[in-house]
């Protein structure tokens, strides 16, 4: 089950409002419910503090306020609660939950989500773990046997701006030796093997 993740759900109809956040929460952590129009403003803002990164929507609300959300969808993943099994959506990151669904798709609807939520977690994860091209080149200087200072003085950086590169380097490769990211550079032909510290 995936538990990291915060959730906001929108909707004025009361059966959503007590039965749908029993059946979330076996599957998330946080849910927040906002039962009332008046508070999209309360919720537009816990979206751009970027709290929150799952919301449920009411179809209506969805489509009154479309404009608005348009700008998270990059940051929130949108399940718009509806009763009409015959929508679908080319966007991996809008779905629709049919609430006229019997238990078992229901369940499933869920299973679903949570893969999907997984999965798009882990591509961005994956792409967190990139080096830039400043932490390559400052990989490179210290696979060739280059100090902080060093590096610092040969790009104009302070010693700070260098350690917090390094810190960042070994955080993202998970590596945390300079002969571990000598190889890491060597491996993956950032330097040759003569260039190298080893």
């Amino acid at each position: 089950m995936y538990r990291n993740i915060n959730i906001l759900l929108l909707s004025d109809s009361y059966l959503i409002l007590k039965s749908l956040p029993d059946l979330i929460i076996n599957y998330f952590k946080k849910i927040n419910v906002f039962s009332e129009i008046e508070q999209f403003d309360q919720i537009m803002s816990e979206l751009e503090k970027n709290q929150y990164n799952l919301l449920f929507i009411d179809e209506q609300y969805y489509q009154k306020n479309k404009f608005f959300l348009e700008k998270f969808k990059d940051k929130v993943f949108l399940v718009i609660i509806n009763n009409n099994k015959d929508i679908n959506l080319d966007d991996e990151k809008i779905v629709y939950l049919d609430i006229c669904s019997n238990k078992n798709l229901i369940l499933k609807f869920f299973e679903n989500l949570t893969s999907r939520i997984n999965s798009l977690n882990q591509s961005e994860e994956d792409e967190n773990k990139e080096l830039t091209s400043r932490e390559k080149l400052i990989l490179q200087m210290i696979a060739k046997g280059m100090t902080t200072k060093s590096i610092a003085d040969n790009l104009g950086l302070s010693i700070q701006t260098v350690s917090t590169h390094r810190k960042n380097i070994s955080q993202k490769l998970e590596i945390k030796t300079v002969s571990g990211l000598t190889l890491y550079a060597i491996l993956n032909n950032l330097i040759t093997l003569d260039e190298s510290n080893l």
